[in-house]
């Protein structure tokens, strides 16, 4: 979500874009999780995330959209979408380009009709679509910081690795990376703080294996 705010400012963030529409866990390192218990782990953060996304809005959850054109059990946004490869914008404009909301009047790709389809078809886009998210914030996580510098974070801040990619999908991989690195606490426009999500997921024992790894942009270039 491109959506941020430090130190009670908000700010738009226009461009690569996780920055705001999802590290090794430091626990899953000390404590290895076996191949079949850490796929289940996912599920069950994934579902708990969805639940946090949507607690307040009523009907099915792959239904949902909020008052900022949001959409989906996890709230996804045009630019998040963008740059999974997913959406492309009408007019290169998006929320926080150009747009005041996620006004979903681009095209669609991967196979996806409208947004009606992904909405629709929500178990196989939006539970396909939410585990390269983590793969995207992982990708930049990672090669902004280096792979050594994040664990060690991580580790110095006992975050795991469910709690930096939930963090990361409410504010942005680089309000994750302000948190990290400066102890800055970044928020969304709900007044959540991004402090909340890494605490609230931080029980949950995945590795980037279990999401796929990193994974880098896969956008389709506007016109």
């Amino acid at each position: 979500m491109c959506k941020l705010v430090i130190a009670g400012v908000m700010y738009l963030t226009p461009v690569s874009m996780l920055q705001l529409g999802i590290g090794i866990v430091i626990p899953a390192i000390l404590s290895p999780i076996s191949a079949q218990e850490s796929p289940s782990q996912l599920n069950a953060m994934l579902e708990e995330l969805g639940r946090r996304e949507t607690r307040d809005q009523p009907g099915s959850p792959y239904q949902v959209t909020n008052h900022l054109g949001f959409i989906g059990k996890y709230q996804f946004g045009e630019a998040l979408l963008i740059d999974l490869g997913y959406y492309i914008p009408k007019n290169c404009t998006w929320y926080n380009q150009g747009a005041n909301t996620n006004e979903w009047h681009g095209t669609w790709a991967r196979g996806i009709r409208d947004v009606n389809d992904f909405k629709e078809n929500g178990a196989r886009w939006q539970e396909q679509a939410i585990r390269e998210a983590f793969g995207l914030t992982w990708h930049y996580l990672t090669s902004q910081l280096g792979s050594d510098k994040l664990h060690s974070l991580l580790q110095e801040k006992n975050i795991s690795i469910a709690g930096i990619v939930a963090g990361s999908h409410l504010v942005g991989y680089e309000a994750a990376i302000a948190y990290l690195t400066r102890g800055e606490v970044a928020t969304d426009p709900n007044n959540t703080a991004i402090t909340d999500y890494i605490e609230e997921f931080k029980h949950f024992q995945i590795t980037p294996e279990d999401f796929g790894g990193s994974r880098p942009p896969q956008r389709i270039e506007c016109n």
